[in-house]
């Protein structure tokens, strides 16, 4: 492993995309969405109830799959991609407090994204975000 990261590290070049890991919560999630999501693509309902049962059971991991900020040239940021994992948190730590069984039906649950972001992307980019094909059930 050594080797690779020493790899990796002579193939850095300098950019103004820099990165960090955080957890966010219900009310982060609900800050990034209501102050930067008004540029993204429509909300898949399908989609959003799939991430919040995978918070819901435990499954959600840290998993190198960032959420991406853009920034246009006056400084403006822009979620380019997440906001289904933002909208699934919240669903999902909305579900859990109001179910008064919660702790028995989900012992397991994940309340916090713990994830990559990426941020001082061009916000220009955005239509090349999200573009791999989706791993199928057998992929899986």
């Amino acid at each position: 492993m050594a080797d690779f990261i020493n790899t990796i590290k002579k193939l850095k070049v300098e950019s103004e995309i820099k990165c960090c890991v955080v957890n966010i919560k219900i009310d982060d999630a609900a800050f990034i969405l209501k102050e930067f999501n008004c540029t993204n693509r429509i909300l898949y309902k399908s989609l959003e109830d799939q991430y919040a049962n995978e918070f819901l059971r435990g499954k959600w991991e840290l998993n190198g799959e960032p959420l991406i900020f853009g920034e246009d040239n006056n400084g403006k940021v822009y979620l380019l991609s997440g906001q289904h994992r933002l909208h699934a948190l919240i669903r999902a730590t909305i579900a859990y407090r109001c179910d008064k069984n919660a702790k028995t039906k989900y012992p397991n649950a994940k309340l916090e994204l713990e994830t990559v972001i990426i941020y001082g992307v061009d916000y220009r980019v955005a239509d090349s975000t999200d573009r791999g094909k989706a791993r199928s059930h057998s992929d899986v």
